[in-house]
């Protein structure tokens, strides 16, 4: 995740792909108001709606204390970790109930208190599911400038060159790992998700034979058909006479 972090602020620092300057915004009133998504109840297995609660016209102050920051939020996007978040011990960090709900996202700084961060500016980071994020000194600490690629819109730095899966795949097939070489066969868990999908995408474009690991035979034909893999290993599946899992073969080309 660190190796991931680095990579994506080693991006942001090459002068002319930063895309944050702009002009800086009008004065703001003491009060604006927000709206959020927050924690109404702990999920019991499937997440449900009347687990969260939505709060309108929330009032923020917008005096900061040193370090703070307000940024009106702009895209977010819905990572698996997040769901561990609702839980009562979570491995990313649990929130309380009537909490903001957690969310990775980017928007214009508004207002900013910190040295670091100039406001008109555009960043990215954990924003919360709301409409104006007010950030404490240290969790405006960890926001990154967005990046301006030709081409590219913003949107991708939530998804395929988001540190939670494109930048994370690329980190683990060749900085974790060693990254596979043609003619060897590269085993992929979870291949169907965000991150594992990108990760054996990069396996399969460096030659190797990639075979991908997912639940379930829609997962198992996404991998073989959508995604192109040479094989997928379904370990839902048992195989006759129970002798274990069998991988699903990538179907074969019909001849015309």
């Amino acid at each position: 995740f660190f190796i991931a972090v680095a990579a994506l602020q080693s991006l942001s620092l090459m002068g002319n792909l930063v895309s944050s300057k702009q002009e800086s915004p009008p004065p703001l009133p003491r009060v604006i108001s927000s709206s959020r998504w927050e924690l109404r109840a702990r999920p019991n297995g499937l997440v449900s709606v009347d687990d969260f609660a939505l709060q309108e016209q929330i009032e923020i102050d917008t005096e900061l204390d040193e370090g703070e920051a307000l940024v009106q939020v702009e895209m977010l996007s819905v990572d698996a970790f997040l769901r561990t978040m609702l839980d009562e011990k979570a491995y990313h960090g649990a929130i309380s109930l009537g909490d903001t709900l957690p969310a990775l996202g980017y928007g214009r700084v508004i207002a900013s208190a910190s040295p670091k961060i100039r406001p008109g500016s555009r960043v990215m980071g954990m924003l919360g599911a709301c409409t104006v994020a007010k950030l404490s000194a240290e969790q405006a600490a960890m926001l990154m400038p967005m990046i301006s690629l030709p081409g590219v819109p913003p949107t991708a730095f939530l998804g395929i060159l988001g540190i939670t899966s494109g930048i994370t795949a690329w980190v683990g097939v060749h900085a974790v790992a060693r990254p596979p070489r043609r003619g060897e066969t590269a085993l992929v868990s979870g291949a169907t998700g965000a991150t594992g999908s990108v990760a054996a995408q990069l396996a399969k474009v460096a030659g190797a034979r990639t075979i991908g690991v997912a639940g379930g035979p829609a997962k198992a034909a996404y991998c073989t058909s959508a995604l192109g893999l040479a094989g997928c290993v379904d370990y839902k599946a048992e195989r006759p006479g129970g002798g274990g899992r069998r991988p699903v073969p990538r179907p074969r080309r019909q001849s015309s």
